[in-house]
């Protein structure tokens, strides 16, 4: 009797302690790392055309970098912090080439230059999405969680 009621213990036990782990990941900060492809900017939706790549940020905060692409130019910057909703990086940099059919995409370099804030919706149906925003500035830039390519 004393080793079934120790057995039915340690199986309890395994089971709050595995619920424990869940509840913690559900709860958990999503993370801004990785990534995000351009959906839309100040509502207005982006989509690449058939020859051009897709705009996307990636955030790297393992070593505090920021890599973008804005549809023609590429812009690189560190981060300095990006944590509950709030955001700062500094030193961004841009290519300057020039792209006359790039459209508003462009706006990217702009946008990162002012956001200060960050929040990720998680959707069942479509993923999860980073919207990019500044406090002081009406523009944001809506990104959707890029699927890697294996």
């Amino acid at each position: 009797m004393k080793k079934i009621f120790f057995i039915s213990v340690i199986a309890l036990s395994a089971m709050f302690a595995s619920c424990a782990k869940k509840q913690a990941q559900t709860t958990e900060e999503p993370t801004i790392c990785g990534k995000w492809e351009l959906a839309a900017i100040n509502n207005n939706a982006i989509s690449a055309t058939e020859n051009q790549e897709a705009a996307y940020v990636i955030f790297n905060l393992k070593d505090s970098t920021i890599a973008a692409f804005d549809g023609c130019n590429n812009i690189g910057g560190w981060v300095v912090k990006a944590d509950s909703g709030n955001l700062v990086m500094v030193d961004l940099a841009s290519t300057l080439q020039f792209c006359p059919e790039q459209g508003e995409s462009a706006m990217l370099g702009a946008i990162l230059n002012v956001a200060d804030k960050y929040k990720i919706n998680e959707c069942a149906e479509h993923g999860k999405f980073l919207v990019l925003s500044s406090s002081t500035d009406s523009i944001s830039a809506i990104f959707k969680e890029a699927k890697e390519v294996k």
